[in-house]
């Protein structure tokens, strides 16, 4: 007897660890099982903010599978500060909103495992879960987060018993049928690492994006419709950025980093740059934009300038060969091309927007491989915001890994960069 006590005991914690244990107040009402949950409308959304719905008069009466109408039939959607966070006892995510005047209101999302059948916001319930799963791992101790989300859900109303965030109403989004966190920028710089950006130049914004259809590996412009009138996208599924207040070319997004050429602007000085994901923006993130912010190419993660030979076969240290790629030494007197990004307009007027771009630059960079300087045959844009330098490497350069640099009108390209050579 004390065996089979011991198995049930054990399952039984781990069906409470698996599915979790579920609410009872008004419980068909939060997860929409009751008998008025085909009275909301998924198709139709009320925009709406902390403070109207915290204003709303507070039911006298709330039924345990009826909706108190119209609140508890609507779908509103705010935009508001995710604060806190916990994992309820009746495995809700209790999600803690505030507004810029410090109103807050609590809303839910509830566990999958527990909605019933034939609930119509069973989809709605997991794929909200999922979105905040990506971002944050809940516990059963508050967490704070202090980011900006946009939040739809059913429009609720709860009994006070001393919620954390509670809105004086009970006023509540439960069930929260989708979360989008907006964008946060935390980084931005010319994509070979000059720390400002330029006018048509690739830069790398780093932060925190959620793009919903980008992938684990992210997703770039291949194919993107826009290229079939000639022009470059300026939005990646929902991601779009705008550079001082002008839209910006995307060419790449994930969760955590967007790649896009900036519009054509002679604007110096300090510039606002915004990502926005959907309907939800990021906060303005400032930087300095200049006439050029000249940086090399690399291969990936190493310090090796991108450049080919003139019959276009990789350049670079044997090591980096792969199957399929072979890379090999420049020549002393040979001409190499390299690529960068960053050296700002060319003497050719160049269409914002437009997939093609040409141009030779007005003077040459000074280009130095080594210690000694080299000479610059070509120097010019090849497509947008992509520039090719044609250079014969100085007779003199000696074999190995040597630095290479170029100055271009008052700066100079990132240090560390290198350019390989053998006899």
């Amino acid at each position: 007897m004390k065996s089979v006590l011991h198995v049930a005991t054990v399952l039984a914690a781990l069906s409470i660890n698996s599915l979790g244990q579920c609410g009872v107040e008004r419980w068909p009402v939060k997860t929409g099982t009751d008998a008025d949950s085909k009275l909301v409308s998924l198709n139709s959304v009320t925009p709406t903010t902390i403070a109207n719905l915290a204003a709303l008069p507070a039911p006298s009466n709330k039924p345990n599978n009826n909706r108190v109408q119209p609140t508890e039939t609507t779908l509103f959607v705010l935009n508001a500060t995710l604060t806190e966070f916990k994992l309820e006892d009746d495995s809700d995510y209790h999600l803690v909103l505030s507004d810029p005047a410090g109103k807050t209101m609590i809303v839910e999302i509830p566990s999958p495992n527990c909605v019933g059948s034939g609930s119509p916001f069973t989809a709605g319930i997991a794929n909200a879960r999922s979105e905040f799963d990506a971002r944050f791992k809940p516990t059963t101790s508050f967490k704070t987060a202090n980011v900006p989300v946009q939040v739809k859900g059913v429009g609720f109303f709860d009994f006070l018993h001393g919620q954390t965030g509670v809105a004086p109403n009970g006023i509540e989004l439960h069930p929260v049928l989708d979360i989008i966190f907006a964008p946060t920028i935390t980084s931005v710089n010319t994509a070979g690492g000059f720390p400002d950006i330029a006018q048509n130049g690739w830069i790398e914004i780093k932060g925190l994006f959620a793009p919903s259809d980008a992938g684990p590996n992210g997703m770039t412009w291949d194919g993107a419709r826009e290229f079939a009138d000639g022009k470059m996208p300026i939005q990646l599924g929902n991601i779009s950025v705008k550079v001082n207040g002008k839209p910006a070319a995307v060419y790449y997004i994930s969760e955590t980093q967007i790649n896009v050429l900036t519009p054509l602007d002679a604007t110096q000085g300090p510039v606002t740059i915004v990502a926005t994901n959907g309907t939800s923006s990021s906060a303005p993130f400032t930087k300095t934009l200049r006439a050029v912010a000249p940086s090399f190419l690399l291969f990936g993660a190493s310090k090796y300038v991108v450049a080919t030979h003139a019959d276009g076969s990789l350049l670079g240290p044997a090591s980096m060969s792969v199957p399929g790629f072979s890379f090999t030494p420049a020549q002393p007197g040979e001409t190499v091309i390299c690529y960068a990004i960053g050296f700002g307009l060319p003497t050719t007027a160049l269409v914002d927007g437009s997939a093609t771009q040409s141009g030779v630059l007005p003077v040459l960079p000074v280009v130095h491989i080594g210690t000694a300087s080299a000479t610059v045959e070509f120097a010019g844009v090849i497509s947008p915001g992509v520039y090719q330098f044609n250079i014969v490497v100085p007779p003199t350069t000696p074999d190995g890994d040597n630095a290479v640099t170029a100055n271009y009108d008052g700066f100079g390209t990132q240090a560390g960069v290198l350019l390989t050579v053998k006899h």
